[in-house]
């Protein structure tokens, strides 16, 4: 801000000054040049506020204030001079998506006293890790929330955002998880790095009464989950509101845990687990520009398999007990290159920019009686990420010239069946599915691939044993006039189920009955997929089963370590865990005695839990009481 007082005294100096210089033969004023001024700009270490830079090309002195600057797109916050006259800064809080800060002219001088001329302005834009524009971006609504959709902004333009729907017919919990890349079952989105901040901000539009609080829950790969919340200030209008998650409202930070899954939940909040407010009428929540700073690569290596090692054929693995266990690299002659990444003295193999690598084994493999290929991805960028695999057919010599495959070597390509991206996930292909292979005896390259060359990290990559099972378990012993069966084709059990059963209840689980009657060796069992939990009821019509002695139950599974049953009368029972062997049938016999705290005399539920929570699979049959 440049100041006019005793302007007809400065003038008169200068004129005298430069009379004088003349007079004397004095040389061009060097200070004579109006001052200018560069505007840069960047988000703050908050993750919330943007902070303007303006360097002036001469000292200003103080005639450069806070209100000489124009704030389009947000609030003028903390303004702050360097104290050389040359550096300023000013933090804005946004309430748009661009920000601008502007100086128009004849607002500041420098020493010589002479103006700006130039006006000089510098917009930001937020760039948000999740926008709802993403290919692929889908919002599952759980607990009764009325609708989770992707829409267009309904205040005019084009871009798109998230509508949840919420009223006093949802669950006060209602929520949405939002999936960027990976499956239902293990939704995920950019990972979040929070080594600077551990703030997050959200565009948020509402109908529902200012102060309504919305929280956002956040969970990672290795069981990490914490919640913050914020209450609105806005009724339709759009604003920004920030989630700190220094001190969360429910779950603890972790600095090693990679955070990348997000749960929304309008109207609640953590604290005493209730609505707020509660709804009277269903209210929109729009949700836009989720924004946070995202990692560019791993901070942990990726989990240890729980695949037992004596079913694998492992080719890397930066844990020891899977590391190359039948065969190693012998080179990488085309494409990327691989460079050994360091993690907690764990080493995994990345790929700068990956566009393919093409991986020679030292020597060929024998998988013919390998059920699939798996490996661990961890993508800087969504990507399709494609796994090629060689076979140099029965004289176990690589033909290959030119792009044409000679003589007996076949190939066959596949991508993995969702976008990679948003921290480890593990990619699982039935070797079955490669039908370009005409034979598994012989296979003697690996060729990865991604699409937009991302940096992207590598695994756990091994052949394994088993997928499903292949056989039936064995058939039920008991008398079907002493059984009450919930699940058995076994002769006569089916007309001993209670009436009004119901095998896949919707209780918000995110695994799903994918194969209700899947025919193993000429018998039905259940396919539970992406597990997390799972319900069996029968409400309207409890069973009395305090005369009998045991559950029984078969299962068979290649990624859960155990199960906890849980049976439900008028509450939940004590869980009793089953420890799993993978890759056989496990046939047990539970004591009823061994569930306490409910009454038995007036059953009408079973619940099943996994370990771990969501992502495996499990086949069931067999699961009746017994006397």
């Amino acid at each position: 801000m440049i100041k006019k007082a005793y302007s007809l005294f400065l003038v008169a100096f200068a004129l005298a000054a430069s009379l004088l210089l003349v007079a004397c033969g004095g040389g061009e004023d060097s200070g004579s040049a109006p001052p200018t001024v560069t505007i840069t700009s960047a988000l703050d270490t908050n993750q919330t506020d943007v902070l303007f830079t303006f360097t002036f090309s001469q000292d200003v002195g103080s005639t450069f204030t806070a209100e000489d600057v124009t704030v389009t797109g947000g609030t003028p916050g903390t303004f702050t001079p360097a104290g050389n006259g040359i550096s300023f800064t000013m933090l804005v809080t946004p309430s748009a998506s661009v920000v601008t800060a502007t100086v128009p002219p004849g607002k500041f001088s420098a020493v010589a006293r002479n103006s700006n001329v130039a006006q000089a302005s510098q917009s930001f834009i937020r760039t948000p890790a999740i926008n709802f524009s993403e290919t692929g971006l889908v919002a599952y609504g759980y607990e009764g929330i009325a609708s989770a959709t992707v829409v267009t902004d309904p205040t005019g333009g084009t871009n798109k955002v998230l509508k949840l729907v919420k009223g006093p017919a949802s669950n006060p919990w209602g929520l949405s998880n939002l999936q960027v890349f990976g499956t239902e079952g293990a939704p995920t989105v950019p990972v979040m790095d929070f080594s600077s901040s551990k703030k997050i901000s959200i565009r948020s539009y509402t109908d529902a009464d200012v102060g309504t609080k919305i929280t956002i829950k956040l969970a990672g790969t290795r069981g990490g989950a914490m919640a913050a919340e914020a209450a609105t200030t806005k009724k339709n209008d759009w604003e920004i509101l920030t989630f700190d998650f220094t001190n969360p409202t429910s779950g603890t930070f972790s600095s090693t845990e990679e955070f990348n899954r997000v749960t929304i939940i309008p109207s609640w909040t953590e604290t005493g687990g209730q609505a707020s407010p509660s709804l009277a009428a269903d209210k929109n929540f729009y949700i836009d520009d989720i924004t946070y700073a995202t990692l560019g690569a791993p901070i942990k290596a990726a989990s240890t398999p729980t695949v037992n090692t004596a079913a694998v054929k492992s080719l890397i693995s930066s844990n020891t007990n899977y590391a190359a266990t039948s065969a190693t690299f012998s080179n990488v002659c085309c494409g990327t290159q691989a460079t050994n990444f360091s993690l907690n003295s764990r080493n995994i193999k990345k790929y700068a920019g990956l566009t393919f690598s093409l991986i020679d084994l030292a020597s060929v493999l024998n998988v013919t009686d390998y059920s699939y290929v798996s490996v661990d991805v961890w993508s800087s960028k969504s990507t399709t990420f494609k796994l090629k695999i060689v076979d140099y057919g029965a004289d176990g010599v690589n033909k290959y010239s030119g792009n044409n495959l000679e003589q007996d070597d076949t190939e066959s390509e596949l991508a993995a069946p969702f976008t990679v991206g948003g921290g480890w996930q593990t990619v699982k292909i039935d070797l079955g599915d490669f039908t370009g292979l005409s034979s598994k005896t012989k296979i003697g390259q690996i060729v990865l691939s991604a699409t937009g060359a991302p940096d992207v990290y590598i695994d756990n990559l091994f052949f394994g044993k088993l997928l499903a099972p292949i056989s039936a378990p064995s058939t039920p012993a008991q008398a079907s006039g002493n059984v009450i069966s919930i699940y058995s084709d076994a002769s006569g059990y089916s007309a001993t189920q209670p009436t009004g059963l119901n095998l896949n209840p919707d209780w918000g689980q995110s695994g799903r009955d994918s194969q209700a009657n899947l025919a193993i060796g000429g018998n039905n069992v259940r396919k539970l997929e992406n597990l997390n939990y799972q319900g069996f009821s029968w409400d309207a019509n409890p069973i009395d089963i305090s005369s009998y002695s045991k559950l029984h139950i078969d299962l068979w599974t290649a990624d859960l370590t155990s199960l906890d049953v849980v049976i439900i009368g008028s509450v939940d029972s004590s869980a009793y865990t089953i420890t799993l062997t993978k890759g056989q049938w496990n046939s047990i016999d539970i004591p009823l005695a061994s569930f306490s705290g409910t009454d038995k005399t007036i059953l009408h539920q079973i619940k099943i839990v996994a370990t771990p929570f969501g992502g495996g699979t499990v086949f069931m049959d067999n699961l009746y009481f017994w006397k």
